[in-house]
């Protein structure tokens, strides 16, 4: 998976709704010998999504997996957040309850089907 290919999935996961009460700056990062290497950074505000560019983002939580297909899986809920983590395929620094509401954007959509 490319972080194109990231982006979309998180684009396309998106549910509005389910983030009416969120207001969260993420990074997600993959883990590397160097130490954690970001990806791509996203904003959630007032029920929308954007990307932010840079590397020197200021983010309220940080979601660190394994490798990029790790958040896809997560993402599109083929692989359940607490098993990555068991696995250790995916940890996170930050506010815990911060990290399932903003999980729980991506994955709503997979819950009313």
């Amino acid at each position: 998976m490319s972080k194109k290919q990231l982006i979309e999935t998180l684009n396309n996961q998106f549910s509005a709704g389910a983030s009416e009460h969120i207001n969260a700056t993420v990074t997600l990062a993959t883990q590397s010998r160097q130490g954690n290497q970001p990806v791509v950074s996203f904003l959630i505000d007032q029920m929308t999504l954007s990307i932010v560019e840079g590397s020197t983002v200021e983010a309220d939580i940080t979601l660190i997996a394994d490798e990029l297909d790790t958040f896809e899986r997560i993402l599109t809920g083929r692989q359940h957040l607490v098993s990555a983590f068991m696995q250790g395929n995916f940890q996170s620094d930050g506010y815990l309850i911060l990290v399932f509401q903003v999980l729980s954007v991506f994955t709503a959509k997979l819950q009313n089907k």
